[in-house]
């Protein structure tokens, strides 16, 4: 009903283009017979046969057609022309004026049999209650002749009204694919009314385009500017000349997107990039699947422990975890993320939690075989050199902590008067690392003999003492 009303409305412009329905006369001969290709025409016990040959309109010699095919043809009979007979149904007009498009002179049909084979069509669809058909001979017998001509012309026209898979719709298209495909294969029929976009073979071509949204118009394309006309006489059979047919076209709006997913890898305790320990944010490797969860890509962070995909197709996604970075546990689970015309750019952040080890720490104090709890024990713990954590045990001598990856020393900062510190003692965590227990034990100072050293110290002085007497006697006594 659609293309009926479009046929119509255009037949009515040219209506009025022309100004009238009635023209100059014009006048047509009987051209040129066509060899070897004999028809014949039987309606209500009449017969007409004869070898096929041309109309032709007498200014310009232009190939017309008969379309009533039991009347008589006065070659001197001035005709009239119109858009549109009166006495043919708008569906059958329809028809004709396509198979006289799409026959004779159209692509690849320029050899004379391609005439015949359009007169015979004309013939056969305006007038239903007739026969016609090729014979072998000059009235001969009935043949199968030109059926893939015939059948060629009938797709033709069957599919004119057939847009290309993408007509009056909304395309949202990611710019990186810089082609539309017509899966109807009927593009080529059409041309574009902007020179920003082109047609190649059975796509439009994008390359000129950037992101934003567009809108566009289509136009079928025609071999000629002469619409199809209708002559009459009244004494005369009537007769129809091919042209172009009604405007045929269509609109599509193209709406060209870009995406971008940034993967940011933090880790889960500083909310940052920066590791809590010794961990390696950036050593992460990621894949990235499809809604299917079919593999699509793996992704290896840059040293900010960031990737970038650029222009992923709208959709959903899913990120999963290959490999941790250095001294983090590893994320199984798939992380969606989807992409829409309202969220092409995406800032996912994927978290990452440290391997912790907790350390417990049990000090008591006093002879070897003879201990007790100790409190109120403060222990510093280094990294690098650098003071990071303190603990202090309590009444129980316990003390306990978390440390992530990394390496660590360990130092006793006091401990009860007239007891010994434990040494400084190194702590690893990685993933190998169970959590570590540690005992330590503050032993007593050993307190030196008092009444033996006094002792000495007497002997000592009185020696002395004496070895200044004797000296000075002797050299009292050399004096004299």
């Amino acid at each position: 009903m659609k293309k009926n009303i479009i046929f119509l409305m255009t037949l009515i412009t040219i209506l009025i283009v022309h100004s009238n329905v009635k023209a100059a006369s014009t006048n047509f001969y009987e051209a040129e017979k066509i060899d070897s290709i004999y028809t014949k025409s039987i309606k209500n016990g009449t017969t007409h046969f004869q070898k096929s040959r041309f109309f032709r309109r007498k200014s310009d010699n232009k190939a017309a057609y008969c379309i009533e095919p039991f009347n008589f043809f006065d070659e001197s009979a001035n005709y009239e022309t119109s858009i549109n007979p009166n006495n043919i149904d708008q569906n059958t007009w329809e028809r004709m004026s396509l198979i006289a498009y799409y026959g004779y002179n159209y692509q690849g049909h320029t050899d004379n049999k391609w005439y015949a084979i359009t007169q015979l069509m004309l013939w056969q669809t305006v007038d239903k209650d007739a026969d016609f058909y090729f014979t072998d001979y000059l009235n001969g017998n009935k043949i199968e002749k030109f059926t893939n001509e015939i059948a060629e012309i009938n797709d033709l026209v069957n599919n004119h009204y057939i847009k290309p898979s993408f007509a009056n719709k909304t395309i949202n298209i990611n710019i990186k694919n810089n082609k539309i495909i017509d899966t109807n294969n009927v593009l080529q029929n059409f041309y574009p009314t902007t020179s920003n976009i082109s047609i190649v073979d059975n796509y439009i071509n994008l390359d000129k385009l950037t992101e934003g949204n567009y809108s566009f118009t289509f136009k079928r394309k025609y071999q000629n500017n002469e619409p199809v006309l209708f002559y009459y006489n009244q004494t005369s059979q009537n007769l129809m000349t091919g042209g172009y047919l009604p405007n045929d076209e269509f609109s599509l709006n193209i709406n060209i997107y870009k995406t971008k997913l940034k993967i940011t890898k933090i880790d889960s305790d500083t909310k940052t990039t920066t590791s809590f320990g010794d961990g390696k944010l950036n050593e992460t490797i990621l894949e990235l699947y499809d809604e299917k969860k079919n593999f699509l890509q793996e992704i290896k962070l840059n040293k900010d422990c960031t990737a970038t995909i650029d222009n992923l197709d709208l959709g959903i996604y899913y990120l999963k975890e290959k490999q941790a970075g250095t001294g983090y546990i590893q994320d199984d689970s798939f992380h969606k993320i989807e992409l829409t015309l309202d969220n092409t750019k995406i800032n996912y952040e994927f978290e990452n939690k440290i391997i912790e080890k907790e350390i417990f720490i049990h000090k008591e104090y006093g002879e070897e075989n003879n201990t007790l709890p100790e409190g109120n024990i403060t222990f510093e713990i280094y990294k690098a050199n650098k003071l990071v954590y303190t603990i202090t045990t309590d009444n129980l001598g316990n003390a306990k902590i978390k440390l992530p990856y990394g390496k660590y020393l360990i130092k006793q900062k006091n401990s009860k008067t007239g007891y010994k510190y434990v040494e400084d003692f190194e702590v690893i965590v990685n993933n190998e690392t169970t959590d570590l227990f540690y005992n330590l034990y503050d032993y007593k100072i050993p307190i030196p003999n008092t009444r033996d050293d006094i002792n000495k110290t007497w002997y000592i002085i009185v020696a002395s003492c004496l070895l200044i007497m004797g000296i000075y006697e002797s050299k009292k006594y050399n004096s004299k």
